[in-house]
């Protein structure tokens, strides 16, 4: 056998030896996900950022599905967006494989300042004994 062909015969059992010794790399399972914080207060028309971590760090499936339990009060993007939009309580979720994590989100209704009063009458003469009535109205109307 000559010098050549040897080398090639033994390069060729050396990539198939190394091949055989290598195993594929197993999943590495969820064991847990967390929210940096259970609960939050929010007011109509806010959004709030939620953070999630996924453990252990060298989980194989990673990603994170964001729900919320009650869409009409608070909604959720697929990043962990919160969006207030009413008044109430909602859950927001945060999945990993069959492991979750949620924060209570308090939606308050969005308190608008009066900006002006005005009255219907600015001037009134009432002798002794009669009344009057004067109508306030605030603005805005809401």
């Amino acid at each position: 056998m000559n010098f050549q062909r040897l080398f090639s015969v033994c390069t060729f059992a050396l990539a198939a030896l190394a091949t055989s010794c290598t195993s594929p790399k197993e999943d590495v399972p969820v064991s847990s996900v967390a929210i940096a914080q259970d609960v939050a207060e929010m007011t109509e028309g806010e959004t709030l950022q939620l953070m999630a971590t996924v453990s252990p760090a060298d989980a194989t499936n990673r990603s994170l599905t964001w729900t919320s339990s009650n869409t009409s009060v608070a909604t959720v993007s697929d990043n962990g967006l919160v969006s207030a939009v009413k008044a109430g309580t909602s859950i927001i979720y945060a999945m990993a494989e069959t492991k979750k994590a949620q924060c209570t989100i308090t939606v308050h209704p969005k308190v608008i300042q009066v900006e002006s009063v005005s009255i219907d009458q600015s001037h009134v003469t009432l002798n002794v004994g009669q009344t009057a009535t004067i109508h306030a109205t605030a603005l805005p109307e809401n």
